[in-house]
């Protein structure tokens, strides 16, 4: 009796240790994500977890003044073990993200240079200028006609009386009435630039 009492404490045992290192190892997991995501955006250095004497270091790369920033230790399970040794795997293979942050920066500041720097060019609508305006006519099954398959532009329309400066009427080339549209709205062509 007292062997099976012993092996069933032992399985007892077992299951607690497994939950005891489940709990363990998402806890870490959990720890290295966050230092490492935070590490690399606020200090360009990454989270690198190592095993030594039964012990899962968790350490982050220097600071700037030469003390290590953070050095967490947990006791070693299997599972925290595979995940140390994953860890320090990948380290190696790691490029420091700082430099990646910063050429993707210089990307962006010059593709946004390149975009700022295409200035608008204003062109004033005078009566008789040639434009292009939208095409406002909706979806109608009964005409067999789609909105989202029509042109979004029609023309090209003239100027026939400039209304206010941001309104101004238009007729086609025969003189006939088309309507009032925003001047803003309309599209100018390009060779009459």
């Amino acid at each position: 009796m007292k062997n099976h009492h012993a092996a069933a404490e032992d399985n007892i045992s077992q299951v607690k240790w497994l939950r005891i290192e489940q709990s363990l190892s998402t806890i870490v997991e959990e720890i290295v994500f966050e230092l490492d995501m935070y590490c690399r955006k606020m200090l360009g250095t990454r989270v690198v977890a190592i095993v030594k004497n039964n012990v899962v270091v968790i350490k982050n790369g220097r600071h700037k003044h030469g003390k290590p920033v953070i050095d967490i230790k947990q006791p070693v399970t299997r599972k925290l073990q595979s995940l140390a040794k994953k860890l320090e795997r990948t380290s190696d293979d790691i490029i420091d993200r700082a430099p990646i942050d910063v050429s993707h920066q210089k990307y962006s500041d010059k593709r946004l240079d390149k975009i700022n720097s295409k200035k608008p060019i204003t062109v004033e609508l005078v009566v008789g200028s040639e434009v292009y305006y939208p095409n406002k006519k909706l979806s109608s099954k009964r005409d067999g006609y789609s909105a989202k398959l029509a042109h979004r532009y029609l023309g090209p329309a003239i100027v026939s009386k400039i209304l206010s400066p941001m309104v101004v009427e238009l007729s086609n080339k025969n003189g006939q009435k088309i309507g009032k549209f925003y001047a803003a709205d309309l599209k100018i062509p390009r060779r009459s630039l």
